[in-house]
């Protein structure tokens, strides 16, 4: 499985489901449509998997809007060349080429274990209800995990009660 290395403060981004995109310079993994990933932290500790959904290698200064969606913002250009310059240790421009790989979660891991769940109902549920858990009852002990519900609800953060 390829793997993907993420810097300091993108997972928590991308498991709360806020970046669903990276841009990726002088990609050699061959990313395409289809492939299975393994996200890993700076650390090179997994955080989650994921299934690459498009592919797009374009230059800087080409980047649409479309291209921006699922992607953490930059105050400005300046701001993105220096930060790509650091990640890749090399001067990016607006000429650099950059591959944009958008992608959907599979999974969470957490501590090292792969989770996988699903939501059986007791009952018929009305379209439309809105349905919440908590999860923390069923947790390992000392683990964590985030939730992106979108309830108005959320805890965000679900830890082993």
């Amino acid at each position: 499985m390829k793997q993907l290395k993420f810097a300091e403060d993108l997972p928590q981004k991308i498991l709360e489901g806020s970046k669903t995109c990276t841009w990726r310079i002088n990609d050699n993994k061959n990313i395409s449509v289809d492939d299975e990933l393994l996200f890993t932290n700076n650390n090179k500790e997994p955080f989650a998997k994921a299934k690459v959904t498009s592919v797009l290698v374009t230059k800087f200064k080409n980047l649409s809007d479309k291209d921006w969606v699922g992607h953490e913002k930059f105050n400005s250009k300046d701001e993105m060349y220096k930060t790509y310059s650091g990640y890749y240790k090399f001067k990016v421009n607006e000429e650099t080429e950059v591959k944009i790989i958008k992608f959907e979660l599979d999974l969470l891991i957490q501590n090292s274990k792969i989770h996988n769940n699903g939501v059986f109902a007791a009952r018929d549920i009305k379209k439309g209800e809105e349905i919440t858990s908590d999860y923390s009852d069923e947790m390992v002990p000392g683990t964590e995990m985030f939730c992106n519900c979108g309830s108005k609800n959320c805890k965000k953060i679900i830890r082993f009660k």
